[in-house]
């Protein structure tokens, strides 16, 4: 076994994985099949590996993650965004998959001490998670579908589109049943979702997204959650000039569901009402006073998972 530290990036593509390993150079490629990747583990095994990172390339990255996990290799998944902005940075402008995988490598060593290490969560959590995927494809098919049955004006098209949305909310139905007949079989789960639920303007869906795109939700700081859902502001100043603040990164399903909560809550939440209208009647934009109202919901939600987490029977024994 070779002692030396290494630093593995591993770029994942549906048929192929390149791999790099740092800073023995050392690169090749395997086929993303249980056999090549199981070559691939054992291959890692004979280092003293100190990281591998995995960026999200449309869920092909899964199976990579869990036997890296399997074999007992620290693995990291870190945002495509956050690799792209530290290519830029190394100058890199070409893009190959072993040019991405080289690039992993070097943020392996340099740049990844901050991110929490990648573990599969419990199964009827993906399964959640999954079926909300699903779930918000539907939802945009039909979002698309009423357009064009507004646009319609041949007949025929417009009954084409009203047994085709007949049909898609259905079978939203159906999967959003499926999601409730999980539930009882992820207790955890659906405990830590009523305590969302108790924020007035969350709804089930939302509770629900948010615990499965953000499990670490309850266990992460004020900074921390909303960076790690992109609803942090950055800074854009320069000299004396002061720029407009900025969100950018983070888990954009997450993002999303929480959205939809604070535009609830600007209408129906007192608190989250009242800062959103002293907000604007200060002069802020009004896409500046809804992120604001975003942020301020994720803490809050973020604050009663870790209460709820401390004062359950099973956290004090």
């Amino acid at each position: 076994m070779n002692t030396d530290k290494a630093f593995v990036g591993i770029d994942v593509a549906k048929a192929d994985v390149e791999y790099f390993i740092r800073p023995a150079g050392m690169s090749g490629k395997v086929p993303r099949t249980p056999e090549g990747l199981k070559r691939l583990s054992e291959l890692l095994g004979q280092f003293d590996v100190e990281v591998v990172v995995v960026e999200p390339t449309g869920g092909y990255e899964r199976v990579v993650l869990e036997e890296m996990f399997a074999a007992e290799l620290p693995v990291k998944l870190v945002p495509a965004d956050r690799v792209r902005n530290y290519a830029r940075s190394l100058g890199r402008r070409a893009k190959t998959d072993a040019i991405d995988a080289a690039t992993l490598a070097q943020m392996a060593e340099t740049s990844v001490g901050h991110v929490h290490p990648w573990s599969p969560p419990p199964s009827e959590v993906q399964l959640a998670r999954e079926l909300l995927h699903r779930r918000a494809v539907l939802v945009e098919v039909i979002g698309a579908e009423r357009k064009r049955a507004s646009a319609a004006r041949n007949p025929l098209i417009a009954k084409s589109t009203e047994r085709l949305l007949r049909a898609l909310a259905e079978e939203k139905a159906r999967v959003e049943k499926q999601v409730e007949e999980l539930l009882p079989t992820a207790p955890d789960l659906a405990r830590r979702a009523e305590v969302i639920q108790s924020v007035k303007g969350v709804g089930r869906i939302v509770a629900l997204t948010m615990l499965t795109e953000v499990p670490e939700l309850g266990s992460l700081s004020r900074s921390e959650a909303a960076a790690l859902v992109g609803v942090a502001p950055y800074n854009a100043d320069s000299g004396k000039k002061q720029g407009k603040r900025f969100i950018r990164g983070g888990r954009a399903r997450a993002r999303t569901a929480l959205f939809m909560a604070a535009i609830v809550g600007i209408r129906h939440n007192p608190v989250i009402k009242q800062q959103y209208t002293g907000l604007r009647s200060r002069g802020k934009d009004g896409k500046v006073a809804l992120v604001a109202c975003m942020r301020k919901l994720l803490v809050h939600v973020n604050s009663l998972l870790r209460d709820h987490a401390i004062n359950s029977p099973t956290a004090t024994g």
